[in-house]
């Protein structure tokens, strides 16, 4: 290596520096012959063709023939612990005895907030149910039966319609699960953690 000032910046060792006299000598211009032919415009028509003024009260004239159908997500955020690896929106339980008065309160809420959103959706077909969470089996079987039945009362449901609950390997107690079947729970996703 020689010492510092020898090799210029962007040469190579043993190359002297070229120096720029000016800017100029980098860029040299290119002159066109037709540059009209050059540019084509996308579209031939002024901006204000663009414009089409829509009345707001047509718009629901011009939708779907038909609704599409919909799929609908409940969350059940408790579970047994917080899990470190969990960035879900999930809480650990205190109890079961202290919880059954705040799965009730969560439950209304649940319900009120399906009231709310109705007129968003009506008219749609519900063709699945998802009860995510934290760890909804967790909950009471009379409590998610109370939530599905409000559902059931409130949407019309696909005749074979896929009602399924995220359960945890170490939840599963027969009885337990038989009285989510009787809710209409018709499928379980397992979660297998390590």
């Amino acid at each position: 290596m020689g010492e510092k000032g020898e090799k210029g910046e962007g040469a190579e060792i043993g190359e002297k520096p070229v120096k720029l006299e000016k800017p100029a000598d980098l860029v040299k211009p290119v002159k066109l012959e037709r540059p009209a032919e050059l540019v084509k415009p996308v579209m031939p028509v002024e901006p204000a063709e663009l414009v089409v003024p829509v009345d707001p009260r047509s718009i629901r004239a011009q939708a779907l023939p038909f609704p599409p159908p919909l799929g609908l997500y409940i969350h059940l955020p408790w579970c047994i612990r917080k899990c470190p690896y969990c960035d879900f929106n999930s809480h650990a339980l205190q109890s079961a005895s202290e919880d059954s008065g705040l799965f009730d309160r969560y439950v209304d809420a649940l319900i009120a907030d399906l009231e709310g959103s109705l007129p968003a959706v009506w008219g749609r077909t519900v063709q699945t149910i998802f009860l995510g969470g934290g760890t909804p089996s967790l909950f009471a079987p009379e409590a998610v039966a109370r939530l599905l039945e409000a559902v059931r009362s409130r949407l019309r449901l696909q005749g074979a319609a896929e009602v399924t609950m995220e359960a945890n390997p170490g939840s599963f107690e027969v009885e337990r699960f038989k009285a989510f079947e009787a809710a209409g729970i018709n499928r379980l996703s397992l979660g297998v953690q390590t």
